[in-house]
């Protein structure tokens, strides 16, 4: 069948293009590469995200410690 967008490329012009692939074993290669990649991402947004977590809850004690005066905060009056 024929599209109207494209009235000079159909399915058997499709099937006919030749696509360059790399031998299977560079494939496989390259997808443990991105594989490798993709762990250390996840672990490093994994640590970003407990270390995020960490300052929040330290900056949490912060306030809670300055508001309960536990804590003197320089340039303010007690």
């Amino acid at each position: 069948s024929v599209g109207s967008i494209q009235s000079h490329f159909n399915v058997s012009a499709l099937k006919a293009l030749r696509v360059p692939r790399a031998p299977l074993a560079i494939q496989q290669k390259v997808a443990e590469s991105l594989e490798a990649a993709s762990a250390r991402d996840r672990a490093l947004r994994e640590r970003i995200a407990r270390q995020v977590e960490l300052l929040r809850e330290h900056r949490q004690a912060l306030v809670t410690a300055a508001v309960s005066g536990q804590m003197s905060v320089p340039g303010v009056a007690a």
